[in-house]
């Protein structure tokens, strides 16, 4: 099932060739050597302007510090300087860095939104006589990830209040993302950082962009899985459908989560979850005890038929995000 206003008659051939063929065209305008803001030349500035604080974390992609940027930068130029004090830097050699550069590469995609994290530029250093490492600029969070606040309750659970805020934050970040054809394809807690706001709460943002994808430019339907197995949407398991609203899905996963302080699906096993995600008409259980507007919220997000599950746009008309719910 497509989700697509035109009609047969006038639709290109988008078959497994013209996808692959488009998504290699898009991608070979970055394929130009990039540093931090394309202003450090060759092996001038490798790892000068910036020092390794401490380990933040390592995943499939590579591992992550948080760096901080030398004080005085002699010589790096005016636009040096705009860039924070604190970054944190996702890192892997060079020649297994594929998904860290396509991350870059979906940053390219769209501007700044103080709901998603902001990338700051890559850049290629050495370790040693010979080996290259590639290095991803990010906003540092100090936060940490949503998935560590709810830890820190001891999974009991956050206020719904606290839990409004953060979801009315992730919901604005994807309205500016799908208005940019952008499907993060990978929505859940441990890919939400906070981040101290002016007002003193602190603010949820999208991060990760390893798996995303650029509707603009590639099929709506993909060959395989993409995300995490417990906040896929019945679409993807069932049709390996991937659009927009397989993200307000996985964030009714992640409202559950936030609000019960456990996931919605209790099954084990990757095949437990495919069955009864994509073959039966199951929800994810809803947690007792919370309010009305939470409840009726949770059920626009997890409307198994995308294309009646609501979008960004009209979940930010909700009640339940309203400032004074």
């Amino acid at each position: 099932m497509k989700c697509s206003s035109h009609s047969e008659s006038v639709k290109p051939v988008r078959d497994k060739k013209w996808a692959i063929n488009n998504r290699r065209n898009f991608f070979k305008q970055f394929n130009r050597k990039k540093t931090v803001k394309n202003i450090a030349n060759g092996e001038k500035w490798n790892g000068i302007f910036w020092v390794r604080e401490r380990f933040l974390g390592k995943g499939g992609f590579g591992t992550v510090f948080l760096v901080k940027r030398k004080q005085p930068i002699k010589g790096g130029g005016p636009e040096l300087t705009d860039l924070p004090f604190e970054m944190a830097v996702k890192t892997a050699i060079t020649s297994e860095a594929s998904t860290l550069k396509y991350e870059k590469q979906m940053f390219s995609c769209f501007k700044e939104c103080p709901y998603v994290i902001k990338c700051y530029g890559d850049m290629e250093t050495e370790r040693g006589e010979s080996e290259k490492i590639y290095n991803l600029f990010l906003e540092y969070c100090s936060g940490g990830s949503l998935y560590d606040h709810i830890k820190k309750g001891y999974f009991k659970g956050l206020l719904e209040e606290e839990v409004r805020c953060f979801t009315r934050d992730i919901v604005r970040g994807l309205h500016y993302l799908h208005s940019n054809l952008i499907v993060h394809c990978d929505i859940k807690p441990d890919n939400i950082l906070l981040a101290p706001g002016s007002d003193g709460r602190l603010i949820a943002k999208i991060a990760d962009f390893g798996l995303a994808k650029n509707l603009d430019y590639e099929d709506w339907e993909e060959i395989s899985h993409k995300g995490t197995y417990r906040y896929m949407s019945p679409e993807m398991v069932k049709d390996k459908t991937l659009a927009c609203p397989a993200d307000i899905w996985a964030l009714g996963c992640v409202l559950i989560e936030m609000l019960s302080g456990k996931p919605g699906w209790e099954c084990v096993t990757k095949e437990e979850l495919f069955a009864i995600i994509g073959y039966t008409s199951e929800l994810p259980l809803f947690p007792k005890n919370i309010s009305g507007n939470a409840k009726d919220f949770l059920s626009k997000c997890l409307i198994r038929d995308f294309q009646h599950r609501w979008t960004a746009e009209e979940l930010l008309r909700h009640h339940f995000l309203s400032v004074d719910a």
